[in-house]
């Protein structure tokens, strides 16, 4: 087994192909393993599909598509000619085994993608051909296109070669963790100063207890906190941290808010 958190084992794949909708050639699979927990993006995998075995297993190319390539950076297309030598190359069949070994490595993982009806989409059809079943679950099948727009805000950093699916992968995966975790702080402070004004020895020993844990939480995060304070407009709305900090502890010694 990796050494990814197995909690939370999440698996980013981007694809290089010939079209745009499920039941087209595949021209290179990268994924990378990620967590948000931990920040770590790791245990690799690359590999360029041999085109005439996706040709052969009914997987059509689009004129469009190709047509893009001709656009894109020398390096990024170098990934076309590997594609059409048998030295660089591995059969499509081969390669979806080979992924799936990959994916096999990990207990349960999500397997996300760049875009619902793209990678993923793309793989699993291509599976289908080839009379491969999937090594996940397809309710663990996720969508970063949807995730990265719900956060505009949060730019991406691009990582080596455009379109090069390995590199396209790490990119995506390291955006991923960035918008997670400022999700998760997002989260953790407005629970942590949802219920201060229950926080009263009136209201129980129990509330008090809670709110230890909310001023530790707030003490723990207190610079991604401050952060958002100044960038997120929802979190605006909270005032200040420091208000907040001392509202809640004057709270729990009993004082009024």
């Amino acid at each position: 087994m990796n050494t990814i958190d197995k909690k939370n084992d999440r698996i980013m794949v981007d694809l290089e192909t010939l079209g745009k909708r499920a039941g087209c050639a595949i021209l290179s699979i990268g994924a990378v393993t990620f967590s948000a927990e931990t920040g770590i993006v790791g245990t690799p995998f690359y590999m360029v599909v041999n085109a005439s075995s996706c040709a052969l297993y009914g997987l059509h190319s689009d004129p469009e598509t190709v047509a893009w390539w001709d656009a894109q950076s020398d390096e990024a297309k170098r990934v076309l000619r590997y594609a059409e030598d048998y030295e660089t190359s591995a059969s499509i069949k081969f390669a979806l085994a080979q992924f799936n070994e990959y994916v096999s490595q990990f207990d349960n993982p999500e397997i996300w993608g760049n875009g619902s009806d793209f990678d993923n989409a793309i793989l699993i059809a291509a599976m289908a051909q080839c009379g491969i079943e999937p090594a996940w679950k397809f309710w663990n099948n996720r969508c970063f296109r949807t995730l990265k727009n719900m956060y505009p805000e949060i730019k991406m950093d691009r990582h080596g070669t455009h379109h090069n699916a390995l590199d396209d992968a790490t990119t995506q995966a390291k955006h991923a963790i960035a918008i997670l975790k400022q999700a998760g702080s997002v989260a953790g402070f407005k629970e942590a100063i949802s219920t201060w004004k229950d926080a009263t020895p009136g209201n129980g020993e129990s509330n008090i207890e809670a709110m230890i844990q909310r001023i530790n939480w707030l003490e723990n995060n207190i610079q991604r906190v401050e952060k958002l304070l100044s960038d997120d407009a929802s979190a605006m709305s909270f005032q200040t941290l420091g208000q907040y900090r001392a509202a809640l502890i004057k709270a729990l010694k009993g004082g009024a808010a």
